[in-house]
Order: C-alpha cells, then structure tokens, then sequence
C-alpha cells in the first residue's frame, strides 16, 4: 500500500491506515453491513475502485475501549 500502513494480526491484515491516517477495518458480510449502518465510509480509490476496508466509526476512535471493541470484530470477520 503507497502512503499507508497495514495492520497485521497472526500473519493477516485486519486493518489499514491510509497516509491521511484514516484508520479502516477489514470487513465483508455482516460486519461491513454495521459499519455502514453506524456512518462509516467504505475505502475506495480515485478511479472509483472500493475495497474491503471500512473506516472506524468516527465516534468512537477516541474511545480505547469501544475503538478495541471494534478491531476485535475485525479480527473475528477473518
């Protein structure tokens, strides 16, 4: 990834921060399903391409506790 950082657990990556630091989860299914109902935004490129990656909820970045609850469903949705 240009400009960013992948986030590594057990050898796979489950979250990227973009070069902006946007921080995204890896989500399909479900997963990605609650992210977009709570507002976040799915990663995409300029020529209109979008990955499984969706940014953390905006509300709760600043909050350890739910931000860990968050990556841990990341995790889970490997």
């Amino acid at each position: 990834m240009i400009g960013g950082q992948c986030i590594y657990s057990d050898g796979q990556i489950f979250a990227i921060l973009d070069r902006d630091g946007t921080l995204f989860l890896k989500a399909k299914g479900d997963f990605a399903a609650t992210l977009d109902s709570v507002g976040s935004r799915q990663f995409g490129s300029e020529d209109g391409g979008r990955m499984g990656y969706w940014t953390m909820p905006p509300d709760e970045l600043d909050d350890p506790e739910a931000a860990t609850n968050w990556a841990q469903r990341a995790l889970a949705n490997l």
